[in-house]
């Protein structure tokens, strides 16, 4: 009975972690079923990218295991649009070149083909329509020793698309006429001759011959209506407007935009209704028609209207707008418009600058791994090369090397005899070392597993704090940091603890300060963040007071507590040492802790602790940490990272997703220390009110 439980368990329990995971797991099943649930876990898991890898790295091993080629490729097809998804373009890169590799080794052209597309469209995000177009036509090559005309006929259209956007129109003109060609040979669907006719109009247009740009363009309409599909119909129409418009015919232009306007209200397209709108106000205001213009802008820019909210429209709309009002006697009007229009541009060149300066970054970053994987496979040629002329030189001494290797032989067997009994005695030494390391290791990683189980779940993690991450790297198997997450009613209780040291004597205080926590809150949940350090430190003084009395340990712990209370957004916050940082647009808030740490003995009497309050806003950025991250040397000159640093890369990062806060943190630690050694344990905590 449990079996037919487990084997229909990627249906009956779909979305259910714990069930899929069983029947992952479970290797009774049948492989298929066992890959379809790892498949759902990478989809269930996919804003997580760490959990939903770990998922396809067990896939991976088990296809390999099972030698199931087709399914290998297959898992390595959803690892690509993982790193595509996360902007991780090198490691994308990578993998095209494993799948390239693979469809070789089992001479399959599809799978080459896919590979090499899926080359072409990293190369398409990274703008870089050149080489996308380079590798779209090596996917073109393999896709016609095929017999998948579909697929054929798609991905030389798509060769034509790259070269199309690349404004190479006359390299592009043959691709689409291919691609029409195909279809019509096969008698696809009209949608599929619809669009490969389109695109042969528009590269015709490109080209600047507006008689068979109109042609292809009436051909596309007709096969589009064919279809009976509204949105397809009125793309069609707007299409043959933009050849109207590039010609100058106003008119022409008008009749088809209304027509595709139409046809998009009835297919409940908003975003397509309000592009044409803004082309009608345009051609309205080209013929001195202002108020006709006034009236199509009235309704692109009303407020209800979302597709106004897309930049392009916006700071095109707003543009004419300031000109269209001027025309119709409202100054006023077309004042403040063009006011909206100078503050967008003036927004949108400073975004566009930074995200130049990020994608210049990235192709970068990626046209170096592209450089090293090239001089790879060149090295991987050369030594084949080598390989070769070797063989022939290998043959002619090999008769050689048999003779002296059997004088060589005697020589080594009188020794070997002498050695061995001295070697006996080595391996006895070196076994018992091996088997104490070992017994260390073993009871270190224990440790490891028993630290882990003191720390708060990732899904409960993320049930309380919702928009949230937690970046923690200990230097050693075990940990002096830790993380501790409790809900009290409407509060959520958070804090980032830094004990004494790192390793074992880290991992030991790290146990204890979680233990005393949990007791000081599970009296009294109530307690504010102040009030916890308060009762944590006579906690953890009592504890050493008896035993190390006169002793000169100093062990403790500093760390920052948070209370959230989103229904009031309040927050309170108190720190033994550490800080708290809030971003608020690019705003940075800073609470300083206490200059004392919550400590098992100290010379002086301990003041008690301060408590601060500070009212939140939705969207607001809080975080909190260790000083591992700031203690970190590198950089160029082997230095501290330092908290200053850390304040300004929060500020840098806090408009992004979570997710992407965490990598961004990872991937400037890592870049910064570089090859040095990592010398404390890291924890940040970062939660999005």
């Amino acid at each position: 009975m449990l079996f037919f439980l487990l084997l229909s368990g990627s249906t009956a329990f779909a979305g259910r972690p714990d069930s899929l995971q069983a029947v992952a797991r479970n290797t009774s099943l049948p492989d298929s079923s066992r890959f379809e649930s790892w498949f759902k876990l990478e989809e269930i898991f996919r804003d997580d990218l760490p959990r939903a890898f770990s998922w396809m790295d067990e896939a991976e091993v088990h296809a390999k295991k099972v030698k199931d080629d087709k399914m290998l490729f297959q898992v390595l097809e959803r690892k690509y649009y993982l790193y595509l998804r996360n902007n991780k373009f090198s490691e994308a890169f990578r993998l095209t070149q494993q799948m390239i590799e693979l469809g070789e080794s089992m001479k399959n052209n599809s799978i080459i083909a896919k590979s090499y597309s899926h080359r072409g469209n990293i190369f398409r995000n990274l703008n870089l329509l050149g080489k996308a177009a380079d590798n779209e036509k090596e996917a073109v090559k393999y896709y016609m020793l095929t017999d998948n005309t579909h697929d054929k006929a798609y991905h030389t259209y798509l060769l034509g698309f790259y070269l199309f956007n690349n404004e190479q129109y006359k390299e592009a003109l043959p691709n689409f006429q291919a691609a029409y060609d195909m279809h019509m040979a096969a008698k696809h669907d009209a949608g599929s001759l619809a669009e490969s006719a389109g695109w042969i109009g528009n590269s015709y247009s490109g080209l600047k011959d507006y008689e068979k740009a109109l042609s292809w363009r009436y051909k596309s309409l007709s096969y589009a209506m064919e279809t009976k599909d509204n949105f397809t119909i009125a793309e069609a129409y707007r299409y043959m407007g933009n050849v109207y418009r590039k010609k100058g015919d106003f008119d022409g232009a008008l009749v088809n935009y209304e027509k595709s306007f139409e046809l998009f209200e009835l297919s409940g397209n908003k975003g397509r209704s309000g592009l044409v709108l803004y082309f009608l106000a345009e051609q309205y205001a080209a013929k001195k028609e202002f108020k006709k213009a006034a009236d199509k802008l009235n309704k692109v820019l009303e407020p209800a209207n979302k597709f106004a909210e897309e930049l392009l429209v916006k700071e095109l709309g707003y543009k004419l707008a300031g000109t269209v009002y001027k025309e119709v006697g409202e100054p006023l009007k077309s004042v403040e418009y063009l006011q909206k229009y100078v503050a967008l541009v003036d927004s949108s060149q400073r975004t566009q600058a930074a995200d130049q300066l990020v994608e210049q970054q990235m192709k970068a970053d990626f046209a170096r791994e592209e450089q090293k994987m090239k001089a790879e496979q060149d090295a991987r040629e050369v030594q084949v090369a080598q390989d070769k002329k070797s063989d022939a030189l290998l043959r002619n001494i090999f008769l050689g090397g048999l003779i002296i290797c059997f004088i060589a032989a005697i020589a080594v067997y009188r020794g070997y005899n002498a050695k061995k009994r001295s070697n006996r005695i080595l391996r006895r030494q070196k076994s018992i070392i091996e088997e104490k390391n070992k017994e260390i290791t073993d009871s270190i990683n224990y440790a490891k597993h028993i630290q882990s189980s003191i720390l708060p779940p990732e899904d409960l993690v993320y049930e309380y704090l919702k928009e949230c991450f937690v970046l923690f790297k200990p230097k050693d198997i075990v940990s002096g940091d830790f993380y501790w997450v409790e809900r009290s009613g409407d509060r959520v209780l958070f804090a980032a603890v830094d004990c004494t040291g790192h390793g074992v004597p880290g991992a030991m205080m790290s146990v204890l300060g979680n233990s005393a926590l949990n007791t000081v809150v599970g009296k009294d949940a109530s307690l504010t963040p102040d009030t916890i350090l308060n009762h944590l430190n006579d906690a953890v003084q009592e504890v050493f007071s008896h035993k190390y009395l006169g002793s000169s340990i100093q062990d403790g712990m500093d760390m920052a507590i948070c209370s959230l209370d989103r229904n009031k957004m309040k927050l309170r916050y108190a720190g033994a040492r550490n800080p708290l940082c809030v971003v608020r647009g690019e705003e940075l808030i800073e609470l300083k802790g206490d200059k004392q740490a919550i400590a098992a003995r100290q010379e002086e009497e301990c003041k008690p602790f301060t408590g601060h309050e500070i009212e939140v806003k939705k969207g607001d950025c809080i975080y909190i940490f260790s000083d591992g991250y700031g203690d970190q040397f590198g950089g160029l000159k082997g230095k501290k990272f330092k908290y200053a640093q850390l304040k300004a890369l929060f500020k840098n990062i806090a408009l992004k997703p979570m997710y992407q806060q965490k990598q961004l943190l990872e991937k400037t630690l890592e870049e910064w220390r570089g090859n040095l050694e990592q010398v404390d344990d890291i924890l940040v905590l970062g939660v999005r009110v």
